[in-house]
């Protein structure tokens, strides 16, 4: 979480405000997490943690940790309405992989 590139998501001087383990209702009535949430100048940030082997870069529109993103963005439209919502992924080598509302950005 140190590196060069996630250091706008973990250096409290560089971001408004942050929380981690965000609690919302899923579409099913179910409690679900979101791991971080960070609100910066260029928006909110939603995050999620991968900390299997599976690769991060290239991943298909329609793989799993995508949909999981998509969710989470909709969730955090909700909760914060009014600002520009990105999310990522985060993998063990501390690359930061963005997933864009229609696809992978």
């Amino acid at each position: 979480l140190a590196t060069p590139a996630l250091q706008g998501f973990f250096d409290p001087a560089r971001y408004r405000w942050a929380r981690n383990e965000v609690a919302y209702v899923g579409a099913g009535g179910e409690m679900r997490r979101m791991d971080r949430v960070v609100l910066r100048d260029d928006g909110l940030w939603v995050l999620d943690y991968k900390t299997g082997a599976t690769a991060l870069a290239g991943l298909a529109d329609d793989a799993p940790q995508v949909a999981q993103m998509r969710e989470y963005r909709a969730a955090a439209e909700q909760l914060w309405p009014g600002h520009a919502v990105r999310t990522a992924l985060i993998d063990l080598e501390g690359r930061l992989h963005e997933i864009g509302p229609g696809a992978i950005a």
